[in-house]
């Protein structure tokens, strides 16, 4: 089975040469998405002490340091990239996550999934995301 998310080699090292610096046994990082499948989602990428991760995260062990990726957030990490390039100033990490706002759906995926991809591509693109609007009219 291939990783739902790829941490390319210069990634790896940057990543584990920042959590060296942190001098925690055991620490890691965490992937997830905030507001998944909406216009607003925005993936990212926190430090995870040991017992700051979620029981239900699923845990990469790569060889230079650990990940733990939030369940809920897999399906809109499919194809997603963490990398890391070098320049003059130091470098920049990057996560590009193609499906953070749109999953990729088909008519195998959940009811909730083809709704939400309906109403967020078809009906109403610009519209907030339910849990975000503060109330409703009458």
């Amino acid at each position: 089975m291939s990783e739902p998310i790829q941490i390319t080699d210069s990634a790896q090292d940057y990543l584990a040469e920042l959590l060296e610096k942190q001098n925690v046994e055991g620490i890691a990082v965490r992937i997830f998405i905030t507001q998944p499948g909406t216009p607003y989602a925005e993936t990212c990428l926190a430090y995870c002490r040991p017992g700051e991760e979620e029981p239900t995260d699923e845990k990469l062990e790569l060889p230079k340091l650990g990940v733990f990726l939030d369940k809920n957030s897999l399906p809109f990490l499919e194809e997603a990239v963490v990398d890391f390039n070098a320049d003059r100033m130091g470098g920049q990490l990057t996560i590009k996550a193609p499906n953070a706002k749109m999953p990729k759906v088909n008519a195998d995926s959940p009811l909730e999934d083809r709704v939400n991809y309906i109403l967020y591509s078809e009906i109403n693109p610009g519209s907030p995301p339910m849990a975000a609007r503060s109330s409703w009219s009458s």
